[in-house]
């Protein structure tokens, strides 16, 4: 009787991981997006963007403006960064490579106080992120 009940709990154990299985991969991405609070932390991370450019592009912006911003810029894309892997190959590849620029983004900015070109670098890196944001963004989109 001991080993019929076994038997029993397995097969609806297997019955109940199979069901977990059925979830689409668009309902996987919509629940992973729900959960990680992506949309908003993508959010951040572009107006974080915007306020390291200003800098950037302010010829007067001390050496304390440009690491201050950096440095909220660099908390905010490893935060985001902590939600990945996503549920979706291709956009987990576009979010990490976000992820990278703006990484890079930030070395650069944090040696551009007296260096023009790791600027405007800086500013092509932080373009380059917000456009893979974009594309990350509308992949999503698809999924809700």
């Amino acid at each position: 009787m001991r080993g019929l009940r076994v038997v029993a709990l397995l097969m609806s154990g297997g019955l109940a991981l199979s069901a977990c299985g059925t979830q689409s991969p668009a309902q996987a991405l919509k629940n992973w997006m729900t959960q990680s609070n992506v949309v908003a932390n993508l959010g951040t991370l572009v107006n974080d963007t915007h306020k390291v450019d200003t800098q950037l592009v302010n010829p007067r912006a001390t050496a304390g403006n440009l690491h201050l911003v950096c440095a909220v810029l660099y908390l905010d894309a490893n935060a985001a960064g902590a939600a990945l892997p996503t549920p979706d190959t291709q956009t987990s590849t576009l979010l990490s490579s976000a992820y990278e620029k703006l990484l890079s983004a930030v070395n650069d900015c944090y040696a551009a106080t007296t260096s023009a070109p790791r600027r405007h670098r800086a500013e092509s890196e932080l373009s380059a992120s917000r456009a893979l944001i974009s594309e990350a963004l509308a992949r999503m989109a698809t999924a809700s």
